[in-house]
């Protein structure tokens, strides 16, 4: 049975090959029966007017049929393709990425747009190598005739039938002829193997739509319990003033509740400093609850404004981290004895506070340092600059933490000569200052550099970060590298992206230049259609023009000495041209546009017909004519449409 069904799979499939080898042999323009080689155009001027109306009901039909669908339906495909789209990408990167201009064209280059490209094609091959290619090595082509490809076709079919009877064990008899008694009781066997397959195709499919996880989300929503519209800003802090006193530091904070019994982390961590004690309205709090994972303090507020007390001793530590889960909008700080970072000049914080204890003597110091308790191990990062070299140099500077997470981060990172930082983040004195959460894994800003002859970059002497310098490179310069050597010449998709891990005080130097273009033309056109209407005293024709231009100019065509311009339209909007004699000068912006001409001519319909002679001012490929004939005149003769490399195609439309 199993062979039987095999057989049958066999002749299912021979039989529309068959058909398509001897159809493909005698006719191989059927190859591709839905293709057409340069008809497409002069066939779409005879029918434009039905075309378009036509195509309109269609649209009225599709907008019908799309309101008749369920919105729950439209709304749940809506939510997948855009699932679908954004699953892969990284939106911490990508709300920077609009800062940085890549790729960019120059806008006073003169770009060549290169020749115009006949718009058929027919058989297209793709040819690939595994190892090495010389340049002097050649591929040698061999093309057969019709006539040897419909012998190899009715070949094909007689071999193909050969080898479907020998599998089928055919009997052939005098008296019975062929016998397929065999082939006979396995149908019913292969008709229910195809309908089973249907059947598990058909089910699969239903399971498909809506997925797994949109399912668990309308779930999460049907079932999660009522929560405050506040949630999760129903508490915020607008002020804070902080005292330090040698080793005692005092902390006012103003809290504002919006919803009863509102939880709101204070002031420091179990990591670093921790409060000894804390009143609420100048009242003891009853309890408070520390978090495992993080070690804040959490307290219970009720519904309003209210007054936070929070007294404490410092370590004996030179540098002490003051962590702020909920940060106040505005913060004083009063100081003895210590220095602070992370706070602007505006009063605005970052998410923690650095104090450094400053010492009046050396005498002092050693004093101190005999009973200062052990802290956290110091922290290292490494310091990745990009260099984007296109049409505007910028710097993308990215520092990662290298210690473990926990501790917090303040350093100051030197901007590079010609650096300008265009990120909101905090510059004092040509130095970024750096303030990273114990959380923080990554921090990341954009400049812009000065465009220079030569770039030059040496890594600090420092034992805070490790440098990595990475440099992309534009296609509009030529660099030549010098220095300490590249450790990665291209990047994970292949292109050149030198970069370098450098020791402290290693240096490199890029000599960078710009080419010069080489000359060639700016616009091209793509294609030129003529359509012609004689009548018994005028003619009226319309040029459709399709051209590319890589900057904005003018291009001047030229029409019949007789003709009267009507109007020109560029891109479906009208445009003030005027005639200059037989002149024409179109303006041309950068990009492809559309440009349609009409016009007159004082000229009867003869017995011979022949079309005006118009001057396009340049080359032209996948150039067109149609001619609409009156209804009272019939043709004698005509000739095309050529085939092959012609480019130029005749139509009579009546």
């Amino acid at each position: 049975n199993y062979r039987m069904i095999c057989i049958a799979c066999l002749i299912f499939i021979s039989l529309p090959f068959m058909v398509n080898q001897i159809r493909t042999g005698i006719y191989p323009q059927l190859e591709r029966p839905w293709q057409q080689i340069g008809m497409q155009h002069t066939q779409q001027w005879a029918t434009a007017g039905k075309a378009a109306r036509d195509e309109g009901k269609r649209y009225d039909q599709k907008a019908r049929l799309s309101s008749k669908l369920p919105k729950t339906v439209q709304s749940l495909k809506r939510r997948m393709e855009k699932e679908a789209v954004s699953e892969d990408i990284d939106y911490s990167y990508n709300r920077q990425a609009p800062q940085l201009k890549i790729k960019q064209l120059d806008p006073n280059a003169k770009i060549q747009t290169g020749p115009g490209i006949p718009n058929w094609q027919w058989r297209q091959i793709n040819f690939s190598w595994n190892g090495p290619v010389e340049k002097d090595q050649e591929i040698s082509f061999v093309f057969i005739s019709p006539f040897i490809n419909l012998i190899l076709a009715v070949l094909r079919v007689i071999f193909l039938a050969v080898l479907t009877y020998c599998l089928s064990r055919a009997v052939y008899s005098k008296n019975s002829r062929f016998s397929f008694s065999s082939i006979k009781n396995s149908i019913f066997s292969i008709l229910t193997v195809l309908l089973f397959s249907v059947i598990v195709c058909q089910a699969h499919a239903d399971n498909f739509f809506p997925p797994e996880k949109l399912l668990n989300e309308l779930k999460l929503k049907l079932t999660e319990k009522d929560m405050p519209v506040c949630v999760p800003n129903c508490a915020s802090s607008p002020r804070m003033k902080v005292q330090i006193n040698k080793n005692q530091i005092d902390i006012r904070m103003e809290l504002h509740s919006l919803y009863q019994n509102t939880a709101v982390p204070l002031p420091g961590s179990v990591q670093h400093w921790l409060p000894q004690i804390v009143l609420i309205d100048g009242k003891p709090v009853s309890g408070l609850y520390r978090e495992p994972s993080t070690g804040y303090l959490w307290l219970k507020i009720p519904e309003g404004i209210h007054q936070i007390d929070i007294k404490g001793a410092l370590p004996q530590r030179d540098v002490v981290w003051l962590q702020l889960p909920l940060k106040p909008n505005y913060v004083e700080i009063g100081s003895e004895g210590w220095s602070v970072d992370g706070l602007h000049d505006n009063g605005v914080i970052d998410t923690q506070l650095k104090f450094t204890r400053i010492s009046a003597d050396n005498d002092n110091k050693t004093e101190a340092s005999e009973t200062f308790e052990p802290g956290l191990l110091p922290s290292f990062v490494k310091i990745t600059r990009i260099f984007h070299l296109d049409l505007d140099w910028q710097i993308e500077t990215v520092v990662s933490r290298v210690t473990p997470v926990g501790s917090a981060i303040a350093l100051s990172v030197p901007l590079l000569a010609g650096e300008s930082v265009t990120s909101d983040i905090r510059v004092e004195n040509g130095n970024v200052l750096l303030n990273m959460a114990p959380d923080q894994k990554n921090f990341r800003w954009f400049s812009s550099l000065k465009i220079e002859n030569e770039l030059a970059l040496k890594a600090e002497d420092t034992l805070d970060w490790a440098e990595v310098w990475q440099v992309n490179i534009g296609t509009l310069w030529h660099a030549e590298i010098s220095g300490i050597p590249v450790i990665h010449h291209q990047n994970r998709i292949g292109n050149r992206f030198p970069e370098w891990r450098p020791w402290p005080g290693e240096e490199i130097a890029i000599k960078i230049t710009r080419p010069e273009g080489i000359k060639g033309q700016t616009h091209t056109i793509e294609s030129s259609e003529l359509s012609l209407s004689p009548g018994k005293r005028i003619r009226n024709a319309i040029l459709n023009l399709d051209i590319r231009s890589s900057r904005g100019g003018r291009h001047t065509i030229k029409i019949p000495d007789n003709a009267k311009l009507q109007s020109v339209s560029i891109n479906g909007k009208s445009q003030p041209v005027r005639q200059d004699k037989n002149n024409v000068t179109l303006p041309l912006t950068p990009g492809q546009q559309n440009i349609k001409l009409v016009w007159r001519e004082s000229k009867d319909i003869k017995t011979i017909l022949k079309t005006s002679l118009i001057d396009l001012g340049m080359k032209s490929v996948n150039s067109f004519i149609s001619v609409s004939m009156p209804r009272d005149r019939w043709i004698l003769f005509c000739g095309g449409p050529y085939l092959g490399p012609a480019v130029l195609f005749w139509r009579v439309v009546f």
